[in-house]
């Protein structure tokens, strides 16, 4: 008798005996779990890796309800939801879930149920295959919280980046936390670099072809201006091929200011060492010459000539004070500082403020929160608030009004000054702090030079704000 298993011919049909065999063969030796369900959730059949996702063995399963695996309300609302979609539906259908074993693991499977119909048509059992996909899943979380960690470490950058092909057009970007207010509010990608910043979009190009040829990051720098102000950028360019690239922009603006500040200080320290080197060996012969001009007024050999003696005391004690505003520029004067509160102070002014008003039929109004007191050289600070407020006065048409605020913000303690004269003109907004630059015929042009040395020396800022309706300057105190 010949034991070997029967070939069928492809003509000839499996018969239905050797269909389950198969079938059972397959199932028995797969490492997918299957079940077998029918019309009242009961297990017909399972093969041996179910035992890994319930603990219990194959044989043991069969001919209990799915209701008996003391599944969680969950799990067995989405199960038994499924598995009549399929039998009324007849159809296949798919799904994932996680699933909790015996042992309290976690485990990640996806679901195929196919249905199986009977003589008449109709559903008699949904096959169900599991395959386990928890490595799976596993691994697309942790690329999924890689890609999250990238994406906070890209959101932080106060960067904007692009990757661009050679012909220009943007394959990918990444926004800047803060936007720049010069690219256009719509979705950049495929668009051509032309189009986002038509003004230097052939420089960049230049630039990748340097990358390109000389294998090296190019740095370029570039500015713009939207709505009157003006945007100050540093581009850095990166070539890995020769068919794309790596453009950087980062916003400089406040590093540009910053550097502007430095210089315009050095401007500053410089004429006040200067001064003070000099101003002692030319106030001494000043002095000399003062003290003999009164003795002589005091004559009567003189008394002819007493209007000029005087005249002439008065022009040396006019080149005395604009020595006196030399020296105050110095880096190294020095500062005696006290404990005062700085509404206290304007309120002491504040009459020799309103009588310049009056006499110009001005007005000058406060608005003095409470303030805490700090450290100041009180006569630089009041030296600082005159100036201001002075320049504010003398901006101003008669009938209009000066105020002078102070409260607090941020942690600091501000004082605004604002008036309402014409504003600054935009060509005159980076020499206010200039030495010597003025705009009127009869001044020196140190008046607000002085108070931004007095506040560098205070470490506090000086801010202003100006349109065709006044200017308001902003003076900021750190808190004590």
């Amino acid at each position: 008798m010949n034991d070997s298993p029967r070939k069928f011919s492809i003509e000839e049909p499996i018969p239905p005996w050797q269909r389950v065999h198969d079938f059972k063969s397959l199932a028995e030796n797969s490492p997918d779990a299957i079940i077998r369900f029918d019309r009242n959730l009961c297990f017909i059949y399972a093969n041996p890796a179910i035992k890994i996702i319930t603990g219990i063995l194959a044989e043991n399963l069969i001919g209990t309800k799915l209701s008996d695996l003391g599944l969680s309300s969950h799990y067995y609302q989405l199960w038994k939801t499924e598995i009549n979609k399929v039998f009324k539906s007849k159809k296949s259908l798919s799904f994932q879930s996680d699933f909790k074993t015996l042992h309290k693991r976690t485990m990640y499977y996806h679901a195929l149920l196919v249905p199986e119909l009977g003589a008449d048509g109709s559903v008699e059992y949904v096959l169900c295959t599991l395959r386990n996909i928890t490595d799976l899943k596993k691994a697309e979380q942790s690329l999924k919280k890689n890609q999250d960690r990238t994406q906070i470490l890209l959101n932080s950058i106060p960067d904007t980046l692009f990757v661009l092909d050679r012909n220009g057009f943007i394959l990918d970007y990444q926004e800047s936390k803060n936007t720049f207010p010069f690219f256009p509010p719509i979705n950049l990608q495929n668009r051509n670099i032309k189009d986002v910043l038509p003004l230097i979009a052939s420089k960049i190009m230049h630039y990748f072809d340097q990358a390109v040829t000389t294998n090296t990051m190019q740095f370029f720098e570039f500015q713009t201006t939207v709505n009157s102000i003006t945007y100050y950028c540093e581009g850095r360019i990166t070539a890995s091929n020769e068919n794309d690239f790596v453009l950087i922009i980062r916003d400089i603006s406040e590093l540009k200011q910053m550097q502007q500040h430095l210089t315009r200080f050095d401007r500053l320290h410089l004429v006040g060492e200067m001064a003070a080197s000099i101003g002692h060996e030319i106030r001494n012969p000043m002095t000399t010459v003062r003290g003999f001009l009164q003795m002589f007024s005091k004559k009567s050999a003189f008394q002819n000539y007493k209007e000029l003696v005087e005249l002439m005391v008065t022009e040396i004690d006019d080149a005395n004070r604009i020595i006196s505003k030399f020296i105050s520029l110095a880096k190294n004067k020095s500062l005696t500082l006290e404990s005062h509160n700085l509404n206290t102070l304007i309120s002491s002014l504040l009459p020799l403020l309103q009588a310049d008003a009056i006499i110009a039929n001005k007005k000058i109004s406060t608005q003095l929160e409470s303030i805490p007191d700090f450290e100041m050289d009180d006569k630089e600070i009041s030296q600082l608030i005159l100036n201001i407020a002075r320049n504010g006065l003398e901006a101003m048409f008669p009938r209009t009004e000066l105020v002078i605020r102070t409260y607090v913000e941020q942690n600091r303690i501000v004082l605004a000054i604002k008036d309402q004269g014409i504003g600054i003109s935009p060509e005159d907004l980076d020499k206010l702090a200039t030495p010597f630059f003025t705009t009127k015929e009869d001044q020196l042009g140190l008046g607000l030079a002085i108070c931004y040395n007095i506040a560098a020396r205070h470490q506090a800022e000086i801010v202003f704000d100006t349109s065709p309706l006044g200017t308001t300057f902003y003076v900021k105190f750190k808190l004590p």
